[in-house]
């Protein structure tokens, strides 16, 4: 397996046209990756739901970690 590390940009069409007179015509497999530039916002409607029910008593240090002495 060969691997070649390529820069390129997307253009407004959000396409990338390669040419690679070194590699053989036939099936290869791209991986692209992007850097991450930490803009994206979680939506907080995309988030899982769960309903566990109705909390009966106050949610309260005493409550949640009883001190056994």
């Amino acid at each position: 397996m060969q691997a070649r590390r390529i820069k390129a940009s997307v253009g407004l069409d959000n396409k990338i046209v390669l040419y690679l007179p070194d590699i053989e015509p036939g099936e290869v497999e791209v991986i692209v990756l992007k850097e991450d530039n930490g803009s994206k916002k979680i939506k907080l409607g995309s988030l899982p739901k769960h309903h566990c029910g109705e909390i009966k008593l106050p949610l309260c240090r005493e409550h949640i970690y009883k001190d056994e002495r």
